[in-house]
């Protein structure tokens, strides 16, 4: 795993340190963005936050006070970038709780369930956009991708009931489901429920106006639709190899699927560099400050 981490920034670093051209270009595309959609952007990166916070609230079972979620969500944006996405916030969240009087089991549990409720939105998304034909797969007919789907279930199946160690982690993964189903359902809350559910379909969504307000920005010949069907794709391939914050991986599957779909190589770097900036670069210095506050504060 720990090769992995570093296998995408290092292609990363290759690939910028050998496209002089592409980088410049892209720069100069930058200088000539427009300031009111940059303005929308930075809000929807904002709102990421927020909604965040609020997952976060919906998948724990006690009162805990929004504002301190939300420094959580923001102070977790430094150790995100150090780890693969995801894994640093993760690890202040459970930090946090287990400081708010919850046991271990309690907050892995939540933690676990507010990841969960995070990923089955966004596969859902990338399902209803494939059957609407908004993924394209060439040379796969609707017919053909049923026939491919029942037959990749039947291996699947037939694998799980085969294989005794990948019956074990089915079998554990299953028991885990089950063990987080009432924090999934909001324990009974409705409140919990859409606080837990409409951040995490929130969260996906932001960051993907986040792209689209960029691109409105740089001009990008590409509307909104399509590249949100491209940020859900790029996010899902980021994650088969994990890299500190994404780096490497999600950058280069945005730049690909935003040059394919046809945006310009300079103005799609443009697009993924104004992104980044955004969403983990700018907000470094500000994820310390709250981080260090947390700390003496003895929140974490």
């Amino acid at each position: 795993m720990a090769v992995l981490s570093i296998i995408a920034p290092a292609i990363g670093a290759v690939w910028l340190g050998t496209h002089h051209e592409e980088l410049r270009a892209a720069f100069q595309a930058c200088k000539r963005a427009d300031g009111e959609w940059l303005l929308v952007a930075v809000v929807a990166a904002c709102a990421t936050y927020f909604a965040a916070a609020a997952s976060m609230k919906g998948a724990v079972t006690r009162k805990l006070p929004f504002g301190q979620l939300l420094a959580i969500q923001i102070a977790g944006i430094l150790p995100n970038v150090l780890v693969p996405a995801g894994m640093g916030v993760a690890a202040l969240q459970t930090r946090y709780l287990l400081r708010r009087g919850l046991t271990m089991a309690e907050a892995v549990a939540s933690t676990a369930a507010n990841a969960t409720a995070g990923a089955i939105p966004h596969a859902v998304m990338l399902v209803v956009l494939l059957f609407a034909g908004a993924v394209p797969l060439p040379h796969l007919a609707f017919g053909g991708i049923i026939r491919y789907l029942v037959v990749a279930t039947a291996v699947v199946v037939l694998v799980t009931a085969c294989v005794p160690k990948v019956r074990r982690v089915v079998g554990s993964g299953a028991r885990r489901l089950a063990e987080h189903r009432d924090l999934l359902s909001g324990a009974g809350s409705t409140q919990r429920a859409v606080l837990l559910w409409g951040g995490s379909i929130a969260i996906p969504m932001l960051h993907a106006a986040t792209l689209c307000a960029i691109a409105a920005a740089l001009h990008a010949p590409l509307g909104p639709g399509k590249i949100i069907v491209v940020y859900l794709v790029a996010s899902a391939l980021s994650a088969i190899i994990p890299s500190p914050g994404g780096f490497g991986g999600l950058d280069a599957a945005l730049t690909a699927l935003l040059t394919g779909a046809g945006v310009p190589t300079a103005t799609a770097i443009a697009a993924v560099l104004g992104y980044r900036l955004l969403t983990a670069w700018l907000p470094l210095a500000p994820s310390a400050a709250v981080c260090g506050v947390l700390i003496r504060t003895r929140v974490i």
